[in-house]
């Protein structure tokens, strides 16, 4: 039990990630930050072109990797705090303007789609390492399916009051944004080291 739930905390941390990635970022580049919805989307699919070159890359880097901790688990410590950093600056608006800005946000963004890999990737094969039995793998994903539905609804449920509480009211507070940020960077990141342990 105690393996299922680790391997399942690590699906919490990352689906924090993954649905504000999915459900939020457009809607901060656009509403927030105020780019068009062109620009949005252009940044949107940089990063998800960056991904289709990181993640081959970092799954033969990952399955190479030797340690007292095993294959996989080390890149949730050291990925798991790099990964949390970066979430914070994908919210965070630099002081620019025009074509810079947005190669600054594309910039975050490729950083943060590479040290979501760096975690994400490894993390995922590891269910392979931890049981060779096809049932407890069965058990295994299903952990870490109900952990990855409640960062779901974390995401989803408490994201925008965050971002009102600690902002000026609204939904598109910069300031507001980047507290829910940290503070979804802070409870990944803990998750991903309770995983790792």
């Amino acid at each position: 039990m105690k393996t299922y739930l680790g391997y399942g905390t690590g699906d919490f941390g990352l689906n924090i990630y993954w649905n504000a990635l999915s459900l939020i970022l457009v809607f901060w580049y656009a509403e927030v930050v105020g780019l068009s919805p062109d620009a949005a989307g252009l940044i949107y699919f940089i990063g998800m072109a960056w991904d289709a070159v990181s993640d081959v890359v970092i799954a033969n880097l990952t399955q190479r990797t030797r340690t007292r901790y095993g294959t996989y688990r080390p890149y949730l410590v050291i990925g798991g705090v790099i990964l949390g950093a970066a979430f914070v600056l994908l919210f965070w608006v630099p002081p620019l303007e025009g074509w810079i800005l947005m190669v600054a946000l594309a910039m975050a963004h490729i950083l943060f789609r590479l040290a979501y890999t760096i975690v994400a990737v490894p993390y995922s094969a590891l269910a392979s390492r931890l049981s060779f039995d096809s049932r407890e793998r069965t058990v295994l994903s299903g952990t870490r399916m109900a952990f990855a539905f409640l960062g779901l609804l974390a995401v989803s449920g408490l994201w925008f009051p965050i971002v009102r509480f600690f902002g000026d009211g609204t939904d598109e507070s910069p300031t507001g944004f980047l507290v829910a940020a940290l503070l979804g960077g802070i409870i990944a990141t803990i998750a991903l080291q309770a995983c790792f342990l």
